[in-house]
Formats: structure tokens, sequence, C-alpha cells
């Protein structure tokens, strides 16, 4: 199962995160030499793959341009998955005393969104929603904490209604957090491996400057 969000920041803008890809409004002061230089993002992309097979399962993601969080299970006893219905399903990760979605997908949905406890469900949910209402008798597949890493990137550094239309869904992202958050997949990715299996991730964002 594949999935490409060729309209993630419209769905972004849809879930009102909008100023970040505005250069009139934007602002990235905390970035820039010169408050005055007029800098925006210009797009945001998502893709994600989801595969069972013979030989395990293999899920990736990426977000921006060369971005891929790959888990990949091998060696482990075979077992098979008759999937003869409509489902949802979420792939997490421990971090800390919270559980964060790693992976979140629906196949042929017309399930309703099940309650997720954990610091990024407002972020799955909502988002879930929108594709929802985009393939109601389709697939899709997303990375929640993919692409709330590459907002992550640039969060320290935006201001003002820039900053709460993002901390609305990473409200409590900082420069600790994240280093707890990196470090909390760097601790999966050891765990994953002691289990016959690996786990490989990295986020980029690309910020298009625009001058007035």
């Amino acid at each position: 199962m594949e999935y490409t969000a060729k309209e993630m920041k419209h769905h972004m803008q849809m879930l009102n995160v909008r100023d970040i890809f505005n250069s009139s409004v934007a602002d990235f002061t905390g970035l820039l030499v010169n408050p005055e230089q007029k800098v925006a993002v210009s797009d945001m992309r998502h893709k994600a793959f989801i595969e069972v097979g013979e030989n395990g399962i293999e899920a990736a993601a990426a977000s921006s341009l060369q971005v891929i969080n790959r888990f990949a299970f091998t060696d482990e006893p075979e077992e098979y998955f008759h999937a003869n219905h409509q489902f949802v399903f979420f792939i997490t990760m421990k971090h800390g005393r919270y559980e964060s979605v790693v992976f979140a997908g629906q196949y042929s949905s017309s399930m309703t969104q099940t309650s997720i406890n954990n610091n990024n469900a407002k972020f799955t949910s909502d988002l879930s929603r929108l594709l929802t209402k985009q393939n109601p008798n389709g697939n899709f597949l997303f990375s929640p904490v993919s692409l709330e890493m590459v907002f992550a990137m640039v969060l320290n550094g935006t201001a003002k209604n820039t900053n709460r239309q993002i901390r609305k869904y990473i409200f409590h992202w900082d420069h600790h957090y994240m280093q707890s958050y990196v470090e909390s997949l760097r601790k999966a990715s050891r765990d994953y491996t002691t289990k016959k299996a690996t786990l490989k991730y990295a986020t980029v964002l690309a910020i298009d400057e625009n001058f007035a």
C-alpha cells in the first residue's frame, strides 16, 4: 500500500496552518538576520508506504523531498493477516509517558476514527478526518511524527500568529523536547535492531525565500 499526499500544503491550510506558506504574513524573525526579509515555506510533500509480505512488514514515510522513515521487519516467524473488511491502523512508539503515532493509515475506510490517547492525537485525528473526506472509499497512509518534525524544525524561528498556528498541533515542542524526541526515535531504532528489524529516518524542510 502506497500513498502520496500531493496536496499536503493544502491539507495544512485546511487545518488552519496557513501563515507559514504566505510570505506576506509569515513571521520567521527568529531565523532571519534581516527581519524585513520575506520568507515562506514554498511547498510541503509527504509520501508513505507499507507492505506486508513473505519477509515481514516494511513501512516508510517521506516528508518534503529526500526524507525516508523506514521500518523493516525480517527473520520473524511468518504470520498472516487476512483483510476482508475496511479498517484503520496505527504504528506507534513510546516517548516517555506518552505514545506517539508514527504511521496512521486507512484501508478502504468507512470506519470511524478510533480514539488515540497520546500527545499527537489531535494532529493525527484532524488530518485523518480530512484525508477520509478526500478518500471516502479509498486508502491513505501518513506519518504524523514525520510531519510534526518538519514543522518543529522551524517552530522556534516563528513568532506571533505563525507560531500559534503551528503550536495548535505541536504545542509541547521546544529545543529540549525535540532533542528528547529524536533520542526516543534512536532508541526505537536500537530496540527494533535487537528484534532483527531496522528503523531509519530523516526529515528535510525546504524553504523558499521571496524578497519584498
